[in-house]
């Protein structure tokens, strides 16, 4: 077995640059140019053009979304009352003379961004060769496509924002935010809404682990054209604003989690006019504490749009391996040989003289 471990490990640094086999090398990050075996899991590098535009475009919305919604929630502890959720930022942009063309244009913009993912889920694009299965499986289709369900959502939202009055949308809104509230109408329907609801808490739980996870090991630099930040300042800046800005999603997805499991100790929505988690806002909202938490909230996310708006530019399109190395679909990994299944390295082992 050990054998066949050392031929399968050999096999590998073969095909990757000295440079590249090391995760932490500056080297990792300059390059972005990759071998694309056959058989590899990813999108036909013959497509790479069209999934750079469709990634780009779809990132500037996502840059819009972040950044209005981190200045509402600012305005809401500076005591504005505000509908500090997405479809709040929708609202908010439908409110003003150019609503609907700015609505339009941000529906068609997360449109591509849902492509992008979906289709990135779809083929497992960034699957590396020296990830295991499982881990794969989370991070290169499993998280995209559960992203890309999420905007789905917005794009839901944008468009229905549309559809409607401003008077229709504004009344709609008060009368399904409240009065039919997630979690708490979940809550209100006994043990299997409340399972249902811990189960979406501990989903937030290890959303918020992975935020701030990337925001300390700098890992989405690996997703970066590096050989454009020469200059060190710039550098420093763009690689800041993005640690800065997963810990600030870490942040909103933790709030998040605690709203959910603080819902669970309610059998009933107490106030049909005022539901558990807008309980659990104003209090932030008047209290010096959560009026700071809630400014560092609404700075974190405007300085994650900007990082996104970067990424524009900055941004591999498809998302690259980590160690530029592509998993093959009908080549055994390190898994395999773990299992005590023959790999080609150990195959190939025999054949030498």
């Amino acid at each position: 077995m050990s054998r066949q471990i050392q031929a399968t490990r050999e096999w590998i640094q073969e095909r990757i640059p000295p440079a590249l086999s090391r995760s932490n090398s500056a080297a990792t990050f300059d390059s972005n140019n990759f071998p694309h075996p056959e058989g590899a899991v990813e999108i036909d590098p013959e497509h790479k053009r069209a999934v750079k535009i469709i990634g780009r475009i779809g990132f500037t919305a996502k840059a819009i979304i972040y950044g209005v919604l981190g200045a509402i929630i600012i305005r809401v502890a500076l005591g504005f009352g505000e509908d500090s959720s997405p479809q709040g930022v929708f609202l908010l942009l439908g409110d003003n003379p150019l609503g609907i063309p700015i609505l339009l244009v941000l529906a068609i913009s997360l449109c591509f961004y849902i492509v992008w993912r979906f289709w990135e889920a779809y083929e497992g694009q960034g699957s590396d060769a020296t990830y295991s299965r499982v881990r794969n499986f989370f991070r290169y289709r499993l998280s995209p496509l559960v992203s890309g369900l999420v905007y789905s959502a917005y794009t839901f939202y944008v468009i229905r924002t549309i559809t409607i009055s401003r008077h229709d949308r504004h009344a709609d809104q008060s009368t399904t935010t409240t009065k039919s509230s997630f979690p708490d109408s979940w809550v209100a329907q006994g043990g299997g809404g409340k399972f249902g609801v811990a189960v979406i808490g501990l989903g937030f739980i290890i959303a918020t682990l992975i935020q701030f996870k990337v925001a300390l090991t700098g890992s989405f630099r690996r997703e970066l054209y590096q050989n454009k930040l020469g200059n060190r300042y710039l550098r420093w800046a763009v690689h800041t604003l993005g640690r800065l800005g997963f810990a600030a999603r870490g942040l909103v997805f933790l709030l998040v989690a605690i709203l959910m499991f603080q819902s669970l100790g309610h059998d009933d929505v107490e106030d049909e006019d005022d539901s558990i988690t807008a309980k659990a806002i104003e209090k932030l909202r008047f209290s010096s504490w959560g009026k700071a938490i809630l400014i560092i909230l609404g700075v974190g996310l405007c300085l994650y749009a900007a990082f996104a708006f970067l990424n524009v530019y900055f941004k591999i399109f498809p998302t690259p391996p980590p160690t530029r190395n592509p998993r093959v679909r009908d080549i055994e990994t390190p898994d395999d040989v773990s299992s005590g299944e023959p790999s080609i390295a150990d195959e190939n082992s025999h054949k030498k003289p």
